[in-house]
């Protein structure tokens, strides 16, 4: 069976895609890993400056761009920003808390954080199931 040039590059794009969100999912755990470790050591983070927002993270540059025309007409890929969102809107409370020596909230944003990590990477994993050739 012989691919098309067309079908070659769509595969190129698909499997592009999938290592974006494969990367994604990884980034996520790390990130929170992070996160949640800044929460044990119950003092104020050292690292300077705000979390940043779920806009400029890599995974979002290309979800924002080529994922959103590329991917964009598929129900599963905007499932994946609200929990996106949520996630580094979480970080950004447990900063605040830590440095404002709230430990409870810092833990309950942590709490949050880890319920919304999951969701995400089951969203994620949904995405890339949902652009496999094997489920078109």
């Amino acid at each position: 069976m012989t691919l098309s040039l067309g079908e070659r590059v769509r595969s190129l794009h698909t499997l592009v895609a999938q290592m974006n969100i494969d990367s994604a999912g990884n980034e996520t755990k790390m990130f929170v890993r992070n996160m949640l470790a800044e929460i044990a050591n119950r003092t104020a983070p050292a690292v300077s400056g705000e979390v940043p927002d779920h806009h400029q993270c890599a995974f979002a540059r290309w979800y924002e761009g080529i994922g959103r025309e590329s991917f964009g007409q598929v129900a599963a890929f905007h499932e994946v920003e609200g929990p996106l969102a949520s996630l580094y809107l979480a970080a950004r409370g447990i900063r605040a808390a830590l440095r404002a020596g709230d430990h409870e909230e810092a833990l309950r944003h942590g709490a949050e954080l880890s319920r919304i990590e999951q969701e995400l990477l089951a969203r994620l994993e949904a995405l890339s199931a949902a652009i496999s050739p094997s489920e078109s």
